[in-house]
């Protein structure tokens, strides 16, 4: 039976699977693990990807991720790539570390995101590696119980969103295990979902065929200048809120070389939100403030370790709610 085409579209979350060559493992040490996700914290901010959840186990490997573009082939492609060649120089072996093309299932985000979240952090009690799953040092539950300690690429403020930001009641769904009834469900090897959303899904795929003819220079150009509006919208939000906070005007944050005091720590308050709450890389972060993308990752970094910055951040983030 043919393989069903590949879902490529933009706002969109995927339980990516990807397994390594049958009886060999894709992870031989700590080592491989901690250079994978280097490069999965990479390329995830190359591509404006948020993962919400990972697992990676040795002879393969869980991703939930969602796209802002059309990108999710660049992304592992790039990720996939970069890392086996690492692993190949590593271990002085040769050729390819995975198995066939890696698995991408659309998930329904407004049903199947905390479902689809506790499926991935399981998998090491369900292999009988650990009782609890967030004694699995290579999963991101753990990070679920201390979010304060989440490195940059792992999102995990929507999942526990669900669970009014409460750690303990997530745990506590995820320590509740798996049935049959409560189990994720895939239809037609591309979704999980209900039929309804997946029917709605098929429509969506069949209007964008007609559209086919068009070049792929155009496409990629519509699509880019599209997608880079509505982030500059959700940038502009954020800018707001913060000139609101410190009650100052915009041009007092952006395009300005010289920052002093209060606009400083603006500044700084601005660069930390963008890179939060928006899936804007450094690049376009660079462009909106006036400012070189190195620049703007140097106040990021700068940011999270300034105790008055993360004060009025965390006080704005209060405020904030589901406006973005």
């Amino acid at each position: 039976m043919a393989r069903p085409k590949r879902i490529n579209i933009p706002f969109c979350l995927y339980h990516v699977i990807s397994r390594g060559n049958p009886n060999a493992p894709i992870f031989r040490e700590n080592a491989d693990k901690n250079k994978f996700l280097y490069y999965l914290d990479k390329y995830a901010d190359l591509y404006s990807f948020r993962i919400h959840a990972y697992c990676l186990m040795e002879t393969h490997l869980h991703l939930l991720l969602e796209s802002s573009e059309q990108n999710l082939p660049d992304l592992m492609h790039r990720l996939l790539t970069a890392y086996t060649v690492w692993f190949n120089r590593r271990h002085e072996t040769w050729g390819h570390l995975f198995s066939g093309r890696y698995k991408s299932l659309v998930v329904d985000k407004g049903s199947y995101l905390v479902a689809v979240s506790r499926y991935i952090h399981l998998n090491p009690v369900e292999a009988g590696l650990v009782e609890q799953a967030q004694d699995y040092t290579w999963s991101s539950m753990k990070y679920y119980l201390h979010p304060e300690s989440a490195p940059p690429y792992l999102y995990t403020k929507e999942i526990l969103s669900w669970f009014h930001d409460n750690v303990a009641e997530h745990e506590k769904f995820v320590r509740e295990g798996m049935s049959e009834e409560n189990k994720p469900k895939i239809l037609a090897q591309r979704f999980v979902s209900g039929e309804f959303f997946a029917d709605r899904l098929q429509e969506r795929l069949k209007s964008d065929d007609k559209h086919a003819k068009e070049s792929p220079a155009e496409k990629k150009k519509i699509k880019r200048d599209s997608n880079k509006k509505e982030r500059f919208q959700k940038a502009d939000n954020l800018l707001n809120i913060v000139c609101k906070f410190l009650g100052c005007k915009k041009d007092k944050l952006r395009y300005t070389k010289k920052r002093k005091g209060a606009f400083k720590t603006g500044f700084m308050m601005l660069v930390l939100l963008l890179r939060e709450r928006t899936t804007l890389i450094f690049r376009e972060i660079g462009e909106y403030l006036g400012c070189s993308p190195e620049h703007a990752q140097h106040i990021y970094l700068l940011s999270k370790n300034d105790e008055k910055v993360l004060q009025n951040v965390d006080k704005i983030r209060k405020g904030l709610g589901e406006i973005l």
